[in-house]
């Protein structure tokens, strides 16, 4: 097995996406750092990742040899579909608790969800508990350069497991975790070893070149097709419409609501036109 041919643990460090940066010459492709305490962890945009106990954090260190054959034209496709790949591998690991993928890279729980124990949950009761299209965790990738060539990724995601959101927590409305799904604790150690397991499944179909089937399994499970949905652009811009597709480059493609401005309310002449939104670009995406 690639990913957890080597574990790296530690009690406490500050980030480490950074500490498994820092061992890239030394440790193997698939290394994965584990420690029982993250200080300054960061989430997309260098957000600030809010760690509690009862969470999933781990950092993985991918090396592929293929990395350096690719064509500087198209690395950034590649790229992201190992992304694609690794989010499929967290997805198959958790999907029984009713778990989705949202563009572009976090896991959260559906409206339709069938909780872990088998049992289907009534869609409006369902809403009425707060469990709907709340995130449960989430994927964050680094590619790393060294004088000018790419030299490994690294990949940290955290899943909210056993974590139980308080109604005064600031993230209660749009958080949640497999245990409050489930209605039980889960197990660490097996979701911990099956989410391994999945995932060096994927990342083996990307060294091979199964590109084409990453993709289309990776837009199966989006959550948001077809939806009417609000993005938050990195620029600013505010952007209303359905996602009617994601593309083999990880890109969104996005039919505009008609009349709306820059912030995304009503009131100018567009109507209904299509628009690309690059993966890179999204600060967040919601529901409208």
């Amino acid at each position: 097995m690639i990913i957890g041919s080597k574990l790296y643990r530690t009690l406490q460090c500050a980030d480490s996406m950074a500490w498994a940066k820092q061992n890239m010459a030394t440790a193997p492709d698939g290394a994965v750092f584990l420690a029982d305490k993250l200080t300054q962890a960061k989430g997309r945009g260098d957000r600030v990742w809010k760690i509690y106990d009862g969470q999933l954090n781990v950092t993985i260190l991918l090396k592929p040899k293929i990395l350096h054959g690719f064509a500087s034209d198209d690395l950034p496709i590649r790229i992201n579909q190992l992304n694609m790949a690794v989010s499929l591998g967290i997805y198959d690991a958790i999907k029984d608790f009713g778990v989705g993928i949202k563009w572009p890279n976090d896991f959260v729980i559906q409206s339709e969800a069938k909780v872990y124990s088998g049992e289907p949950i009534n869609p409006d009761a369902l809403s009425s508990d707060k469990r709907a299209n709340k995130k449960v965790g989430g994927v964050l990738f680094h590619l790393v350069w060294e004088d000018g060539v790419p030299v490994g990724i690294v990949c940290g995601f955290a899943i909210n497991v056993n974590n139980i959101f308080d109604e005064s927590d600031e993230l209660f409305d749009i958080a949640t975790s497999l245990a409050f799904v489930s209605g039980s604790n889960v197990e660490m150690r097996p979701l911990y070893k099956n989410l391994l397991i999945s995932m060096n499944n994927y990342y083996k179909k990307w060294l091979t070149g199964n590109f084409d089937e990453i993709y289309k399994l990776w837009r199966k499970a989006q959550l948001y097709l077809g939806k009417t949905i609000k993005i938050h652009q990195k620029d600013g811009v505010i952007t209303t419409g359905t996602m009617m597709q994601v593309l083999p480059n990880g890109d969104m493609l996005l039919i505009e609501s008609s009349g709306q401005d820059r912030s995304g309310n009503s009131g100018t002449d567009k109507s209904g036109k299509q628009k690309i939104v690059s993966f890179y670009m999204v600060e967040q995406i919601s529901l409208s």
